[in-house]
């Protein structure tokens, strides 16, 4: 049996660098790294999501349409429907894109004309019946 004096001394092992600290992986790799906070749970979301991945919740508003579809019902809603034409006026009026704000611009002029033809329109026509009213009970009275 062997004395532990009498074994050879162990090679000492040359000194290891120390590890660099590890930079943390992003956890969207393929997204640039600019991220946002989620105004409902906190979680640290890449900005260019729409809804937070953790609670649903939307992180911001959703774009307006502005197809030709769209325009035109709008446009119509704004001169069929005049009260009603305000709604989508609006709401594409505060719109940051300049093409949903000029939609909303037009809507809303569509909207308020529409109203004045109808208002004159309505006036003139009770006017007429008030008249032939008048005219019958008129009538009514000389015979």
């Amino acid at each position: 049996m062997m004395d532990e004096a009498n074994q050879p001394p162990m090679p000492v092992a040359p000194p290891q660098p120390s590890p660099a600290p590890r930079q943390p992986q992003p956890e969207f790799p393929n997204l640039p790294d600019v991220s946002a906070t989620c105004p409902s749970c906190g979680a640290v979301v890449p900005k260019l999501y729409t809804f937070c991945p953790n609670c649903g919740k939307a992180l911001r508003a959703k774009q307006l349409s502005v197809t030709v579809f769209s325009q035109a019902w709008i446009y119509l809603v704004s001169v069929f429907l005049p009260p009603l034409g305000l709604w989508p006026g609006i709401k594409y009026f505060r719109s940051d894109d300049p093409a949903a704000k000029k939609i909303g611009m037009i809507a809303i002029g569509l909207t308020v004309l529409s109203t004045i033809v109808t208002v004159w329109a309505s006036i003139a026509i009770v006017q007429y019946y008030v008249g032939q009213l008048n005219g019958i009970l008129n009538g009514a009275e000389l015979q």
